[in-house]
């Protein structure tokens, strides 16, 4: 039979069975754990988001303070491998590492990158259908020249050429472009 803990007349938890008889009917509902409270935690957010100016205290449940912290052990132990193992990025700010965070892209920055998409890709449409189809694959797919070989049932210094050649097209077609 399961069992719940309900507070007492004593303000102590009393273990009682799971199923409490109704009350006789009142314009009130019934509500067995009214008095019951839930262990709360108060936590600092700028321990969980550095970049908050102010103090902000927040109280939660314990099941989320737990989580958080969770998180957090998470965060410091991967800062200690990439500190142990000596792995650091020299161009990130401060308190963040730089292969971890990436900054939104700016509506110009999204804008060049579609101009630059669309070139590259007039551009491929430009050269003659084996490099294109050989570049592409290699480049973009990022397929090994030996793959490319295997499937195409040619050497593999033929894909290499190819590739040579036709990437020296696409830098006089995207150079005239710029």
């Amino acid at each position: 039979m399961r069992t719940f803990l309900y507070p007492g007349a004593s303000g102590h938890c009393v273990q009682r069975p799971a199923v409490v008889p109704r009350p006789p009917f009142r314009s009130v509902p019934f509500r067995p754990v009214s008095k019951w409270r839930l262990h709360m935690t108060t936590i600092k957010l700028n321990n969980y988001y550095p970049h908050l100016t102010e103090c902000v205290t927040l109280e939660v449940s314990e099941e989320i303070a737990v989580t958080l912290s969770i998180g957090g052990r998470m965060c410091d132990s991967y800062k200690r491998r990439k500190r142990d193992h000596d792995e650091c990025s020299l161009d990130g700010t401060p308190g963040f590492e730089a292969d971890v965070t990436y900054p939104p892209l700016t509506p110009e920055e999204i804008m060049e990158l579609a101009e630059d998409h669309a070139a590259l890709y007039a551009a491929l449409d430009r050269l003659p259908p084996v490099q294109a189809r050989r570049v592409y694959a290699h480049y973009i797919l990022g397929r090994s020249k030996t793959g490319i070989a295997r499937a195409e049932n040619v050497t593999e210094n033929a894909v290499r050429d190819s590739i040579s050649r036709g990437m020296e097209k696409l830098k006089i077609l995207l150079g005239n472009l710029r």
